[in-house]
């Protein structure tokens, strides 16, 4: 059975002293990153969605970096 995945990533991260913790990198890779991976990794994944805050998308492509949206670009909406 295909699936279709969202991903939360528009916080303030408030409880976190406003650092993005979506965006800090754990093992090498950003926790954005991460957390995608989980879902676009399956070939039952047919499409995954990252919200980030409005005006926000520059960023969250800069912290998942070309090689991963090169990757996963077909999945990423």
């Amino acid at each position: 059975m295909s699936f279709s995945a969202v991903v939360a990533a528009a916080g303030k991260s408030a409880r976190f002293g406003g650092i993005k913790k979506e965006y800090r990198f754990l093992e090498g890779r950003s926790v954005l990153a991460l957390s995608l991976s989980i879902f676009l990794e399956r070939d039952e994944c047919k499409a995954c969605v990252a919200v980030v805050p409005p005006g926000g998308e520059a960023e969250a492509r800069a912290v998942l970096g070309t090689g991963f949206v090169d990757r996963y670009g077909d999945k990423l909406c």
